[in-house]
């Protein structure tokens, strides 16, 4: 910001203080407020749209994916789902940190969310299911040993790309993502991942009997939230009026 704002006619101490507030501290939107001249907001939007039409056709492919993929990822997954190599992913990150698109990190990518944003939103829904089926086959092989530890991206790419066989293996991964998530007592993430592959398996075609477990996974994950939101309302209760009987919300049924 500063080597650029005199250039531009702009007081580099009071334009760095706003635009690390409104821009999270990217060169691209720093750089584009700076050309809209002080006081006025450049366009973020067409900022990205233009540096990305100036890019090698690798890196606009890498940053998309990046995008699509929630605006991290690791670079072994990167590069599995551009299918390069590791070291050519890595310099194809480089590239993008260059023109502002992204941030490197030792073994990532890492997407200020406007720019996520206006990369998502110059990619059409069929081609992003498409890119979310490579970055689930991106994260299968990568982690082929151990998908465990990806299964809630699992889940979400693959309940993003196109077609029954995908819902369904959404739905296994969703299921195990539900299972984790509450053995990790994040029990209302639980309930939210297990309602999400119910209804992938309900859109793959699948069997009631295994829709009922999944409900069954749903309603246990809410209970424990419920239950664990009583115990809370209960020991603030029992703080405010040490009177008060314990368990009162626990037997009301509190909400969610």
């Amino acid at each position: 910001v500063e080597a650029h704002a005199p250039s531009l006619g702009v007081d580099s101490a009071a334009e760095a203080a706003r635009l690390l507030e409104r821009t999270g501290g990217s060169p691209l939107f720093a750089l584009a407020e700076l050309r809209a001249g002080p006081g006025t907001s450049g366009d973020l939007a067409d900022t990205v749209v233009a540096s990305l039409d100036a890019a090698e056709p690798e890196v606009r492919e890498l940053v998309e994916l990046l995008a699509v993929d929630g605006g991290r990822a690791e670079l072994h997954v990167l590069a599995r789902a551009c299918g390069v190599e590791v070291d050519r992913a890595a310099r194809l990150v480089d590239i993008a940190e260059q023109a502002g698109l992204v941030h490197a990190l030792t073994a990532a990518g890492t997407m200020h969310d406007a720019v996520r944003e206006a990369t998502l939103g110059g990619i059409g829904s069929s081609r992003r299911a498409v890119m979310h089926g490579r970055m689930a086959l991106a994260y299968e092989e990568a982690y082929a040993d151990d998908p465990g530890v990806v299964v809630a991206a699992l889940a979400e790419h693959w309940g993003r790309a196109d077609g029954r066989a995908t819902s369904e293996r959404a739905a296994l991964y969703g299921e195990r993502a539900a299972r984790q998530a509450l053995q990790a007592l994040a029990y209302e993430q639980a309930a939210v991942l297990a309602r999400e592959a119910g209804a992938q398996h309900v859109h793959a075609g699948g069997d009631d009997a295994r829709r009922i477990e999944l409900l069954l996974l749903e309603a246990d994950a809410l209970n424990r939230a419920s239950a664990l939101v009583a115990a809370h309302l209960d020991g603030e209760a029992e703080l405010a009026d040490p009177a008060f009987a314990p368990g009162r919300f626990a037997r009301a049924g509190a909400p969610v």
